[in-house]
């Protein structure tokens, strides 16, 4: 077949369609419209400092680890924002 056959038959989804775990279609909006979505504060103290994304405020002791958070965020909204989100559930469950 030739290779224009084949592109033709490629279907291409929206921006930010991926495969999710189970092979089905799984919508994750844009990277750039997931970092629009919370403002990011940072207050420094006089040890660490305080990170706000959104709602959440979490405490660093360490500058260094919430740049690194902070950096991780960025990289990958939607992962990093669903594993704070599991860690934040387990706390209100205890």
């Amino acid at each position: 077949m030739p290779d224009e056959a084949m592109n033709n038959d490629v279907r291409q989804g929206p921006i930010g369609v991926m495969n999710g775990d189970n092979g089905c279609k799984e919508y994750r909006e844009p990277k750039s419209e997931l970092l629009k979505r919370w403002s990011i504060t940072i207050s420094f103290h006089d040890i660490g400092c305080t990170v706000v994304i959104g709602c959440k405020t979490i405490a660093f002791t360490d500058v260094a680890d919430a740049m690194s958070a902070i950096q991780h965020y960025i990289s990958d909204p939607y992962k990093v924002t669903k594993n704070w989100m599991k860690l934040f559930e387990n706390n209100n469950k205890e």
